[in-house]
């Protein structure tokens, strides 16, 4: 079907681009979801639900493999991982609580907003050469945890392991950007598993499962998005030492102009 085609395709594609600028997966995989899943028999009022759902629990299995080529990197701070991880559990969790509760059209709206703002960021921001210079964290342990927590919560939002949100957080806390990045990726891992489960229990709560779904879980496209996502990821660090980031940037903050202009018009 055309429907896993084009899942295929943004599956690669958006682990390409994680694997070039830190960025991709989610705020491609969620949209294409969303138009995606009613021709596969989703009903509406559960499209967006089943969106964020999936892609989490995909995203969670593209993070391993980035996690540990990371760690063999020794990227991961993982003094650090002790005090964010429970925080960043804790907070989509809650998130994905109250995200299940919110009608789809407003998720809709709140994820094109994002995705908006993330694009201006790609294309406008500038990295000041004194953020983040020391390879442990400046802020204590309490700063860390409500950080991760922020993350974690708003995370649930946008299907996503929260890296938009971590890195800049860690550099914020004092930390090399190698290290942000990589801790990052590692932190992202138990928060788009636990934001995925969550989605998937209180799916199963609400609409049961079959033979495509539970709960919240389209099961054929997240296996799609997974393998694809898996297979793709190394390419696109094999990438990043070729094309300009600039270029990527810009193309991609266009493509998601596009698609969260069809997003709050078109519905």
């Amino acid at each position: 079907m055309i429907e896993y085609a084009i899942v295929v395709g943004v599956g690669l594609f958006g682990a390409v681009l994680m694997g070039m600028i830190g960025i991709g997966t989610a705020l491609l995989c969620v949209p294409t979801l969303i138009f995606v899943l009613p021709h596969l028999g989703v009903a509406d009022q559960v499209v967006v639900h089943t969106a964020l759902g999936t892609a989490m629990l995909a995203i969670s299995l593209q993070s391993v493999t980035s996690a540990i080529a990371h760690h063999r990197r020794g990227n991961v701070h993982w003094r650090v991982l002790k005090v964010t991880i429970p925080g960043g559990i804790a907070g989509v969790v809650l998130g994905v609580s109250l995200t299940t509760t919110l009608p789809g059209d407003m998720l809709r709206v709140i994820f094109a907003l994002f995705i908006l703002v993330s694009a201006g960021r790609l294309v406008f921001a500038r990295t000041k050469a004194s953020d983040g210079d020391g390879e442990d964290p400046t802020k204590g342990p309490l700063i860390l945890a409500l950080g991760s927590g922020a993350i974690g919560f708003f995370a649930s939002f946008i299907g996503a392991g929260g890296g938009v949100f971590a890195v800049p957080f860690f550099h914020w806390c004092g930390m090399v950007t190698r290290k942000c990045v990589g801790t990052s990726n590692a932190n992202g891992l138990p928060i788009s598993l636990a934001g995925a489960l969550t989605y998937a229990a209180t799916g199963y709560t609400e609409i049961g499962t079959s033979a495509s779904h539970f709960g919240y879980i389209h099961l054929p496209t997240f296996a799609l998005l997974a393998i694809s996502g898996m297979i793709a990821a190394p390419l696109g660090a094999k990438l990043a030492h070729v094309v300009p980031a600039r270029v990527i940037k810009t193309i991609f903050a266009v493509l998601v102009v596009v698609i969260a202009t069809k997003m709050l018009v078109g519905g």
